[in-house]
């Protein structure tokens, strides 16, 4: 061989050479090695969690079975919210390490630009790790345990479970009753008022039988929910637009521009609720009698 031909096989030699080594830098290739979850824990020993995120920190904790939000509000909680978290959290299917690099953590947001998600037992750390961005599929969602330079490709897109508002965490039952549980609503329209009620061969108005809006209405208001807090100072107009009283609790609902402002009497608190959902319980006495024969009989 030729001197030239030498000195292009030694290059080429001390290309795959440098190729391997930038290969094996940490954060520089992957590995299919951490299939499984990425943390584990006993999910029913989970009284407390430390979420911290863009949004601002929320700290939950269990009281009595139940959780409530500490930070940055004092509120009850969505329970179904919290135990979706809770039973994510435990089963992140992790697929494939992506990085080892610490500088490329804010590349995949697994830092403080990301969620930072403590899971507590008492004053025992359960579990901690980041909740990152989603991957360029959108079907996927990078991770990282606490303590670890490894940055996880987990399946599925779950971010969102973890960088909820404030307000998104809060519960927004304003009339949680259990299918069946309604036996009285009382109608009140200024000076107007009448009562729907229950009795052996269905529901009644006035004592008259009712028609089929009647069930659709209690469908309604078996779980009433809001739409958003009203937080701030607030007076309400004297006399309230409707009043519901469903079985000794009353409903007050005052006509805002765009919604309606509504309050439970058991709490202090104002809730705001759509047009559409309002309208789906407010309704006449004439609109809640039977309107054909067949509903009559």
């Amino acid at each position: 061989m030729t001197r030239s031909t030498w000195t292009l096989i030694a290059i080429l030699v001390l290309l795959i050479g440098a190729a391997y080594i930038v290969l094996q830098r940490p954060g520089e290739h992957a590995s299919t090695d951490t299939s499984g979850v990425l943390v584990s824990f006993d999910s029913a020993a989970v009284d407390r969690i430390e979420l911290h995120s863009a949004s601002g920190p929320v700290i939950l904790h269990k009281d009595n079975g139940a959780w409530i939000i500490d930070t940055p509000i004092h509120f009850g909680a969505d329970q179904s919210v919290v135990g979706s978290l809770i039973a994510n959290a435990r089963s992140i299917p992790v697929k494939n390490v992506v990085s080892s690099n610490p500088s490329r953590h804010a590349l995949f947001k697994v830092d403080s630009t990301g969620t930072a998600v403590h899971l507590y037992a008492g004053n025992s750390l359960l579990a901690a790790f980041y909740v990152g961005k989603p991957s360029s599929s959108f079907s996927e969602t990078y991770v990282r345990k606490e303590g670890s330079n490894d940055v996880d490709l987990a399946d599925g897109m779950f971010g969102y479970m973890y960088s909820r508002s404030p307000n998104e965490w809060r519960d927004k039952t304003i009339l949680g009753l259990k299918e069946g549980e309604i036996q009285t609503v009382r109608f009140t329209y200024g000076d107007t008022t009448f009562t729907v009620s229950r009795a052996d061969s269905g529901w009644t108005v006035d004592g008259q039988k009712a028609g089929g809006a009647v069930d659709r209405v209690m469908a309604a208001l078996d779980s009433f929910f809001a739409d958003g807090f009203i937080d701030t100072a607030f007076t309400p107009a004297p006399t309230p637009s409707a009043t519901l009283t469903v079985n000794g609790i009353d409903l007050r609902f005052y006509k805002q521009a765009s919604n309606y402002a509504v309050q439970n009497s058991l709490s202090p608190q104002w809730y705001t609720v759509n047009d559409w959902k309002v309208q789906g319980v407010l309704k006449r006495k004439n609109e809640l009698l039977p309107t054909t024969v067949s509903e009559a009989n």
